[in-house]
């Protein structure tokens, strides 16, 4: 049986990017939703929020970030994590992580330059036969992007996309991932803004 993570994204920031590394920072609320008929209950309650530390004795998805180069979990004052399981064994696991992620530049307009920088997420381990990967609310509604949440000084966040794609893993074997794409542009100095935008 195929295990299918819901996935969606709240993006609390953005920036900066790094033209000279080719990455970016971005801050994210990441949520994986997924079943487990094991975990089934019948209470009083419909859901049950669960301590994090729970997450641990539990099968939760081996979620990496392809082009990730680190990640920090967030641990002030407690970790920033949640886990509540609905009577029906759906799980929701929320987590406040900080990534710093390659974002692949053509600079032959600098400084001019339009980019955009995947966040491509899949399975570590998990084949797509086990494991398959969509968004919670379709592509277009599973990325939102805070209003005050662009970081950046001389770029302009445009816009962002969301979409699947199958990953070759270095195990040799395809897995099922996500993108989320940011777009920005460059500010032209002098000549007005220019915009940066992940994608």
């Amino acid at each position: 049986m195929v295990t299918e993570i819901k996935t969606n994204i709240f993006v609390t920031s953005f920036g900066p990017v790094s033209d000279t590394e080719m990455e970016y920072t971005i801050d994210v609320f990441f949520r994986q939703s997924w079943k487990d008929e094991r975990l089934r209950f019948k209470g009083p309650m419909d859901t049950l929020p669960l301590n994090n530390l729970l997450a641990s004795n539990i099968w939760t998805p081996d979620t990496f970030f392809l082009n990730g180069k680190k990640s920090v979990a967030h641990n002030m004052t407690t970790p920033n994590k949640l886990l509540r399981l609905k009577e029906d064994g759906t799980l929701l696991y929320t987590m406040r992580l900080t990534i710093s992620a390659e974002c692949p530049m053509q600079l032959e307009d600098f400084p001019m330059d339009a980019h955009a920088c995947p966040l491509k997420f899949g399975s570590y381990a998990y084949p797509m036969s086990e494991v398959v990967y969509i968004w919670t609310e379709g592509a277009a509604r599973s990325v939102v992007v805070a209003e005050d949440g662009s970081r950046l000084n001389q770029y302009h966040l445009i816009g962002q996309t969301a979409g699947s794609e199958e990953i070759s893993t270095s195990r040799g074997r395809e897995a099922s991932g996500e993108e989320e794409k940011m777009k920005e542009e460059e500010e032209r100095r002098g000549e007005g803004a220019k915009t940066l935008i992940p994608s």
